[in-house]
């Protein structure tokens, strides 16, 4: 990376850091309009505290793997992590790799 870059880069992160302090600020405020876990979701079990969700998939790949995956969370965390938000979601990423 040359000065150049180096420069860009700088001004670039400074011209973005107001707007990632609002998106925080509305986030540990507790905003309604910020939610977690987007991708829609069916829950097939219940059982205490315990969920089974299956995920619909939103895009149509042409090869689907026929096994399904089945992830199973920390008990101490909350699943929600593995489907932050929009570009940051494992549950999706699998998803749009044809994984059910």
């Amino acid at each position: 990376m040359n000065y150049q870059q180096i420069i860009e880069s700088i001004e670039k992160d400074v011209k973005e850091f107001p707007k990632k302090v609002l998106r925080a600020s509305e986030v540990l405020a507790g905003n309604p309009d910020y939610r977690v876990a987007k991708t829609p979701a069916d829950v097939v079990y219940t059982e205490d505290k315990m969920k089974l969700l299956h995920y619909h998939r939103r895009l149509k790949k042409k090869k689907i793997h026929k096994t399904p995956v089945l992830i199973v969370y920390a008990l101490i965390n909350r699943y929600i992590m593995l489907d932050l938000e929009p570009g940051r979601s494992f549950i999706q990423n699998l998803l749009n790799e044809g994984l059910d």
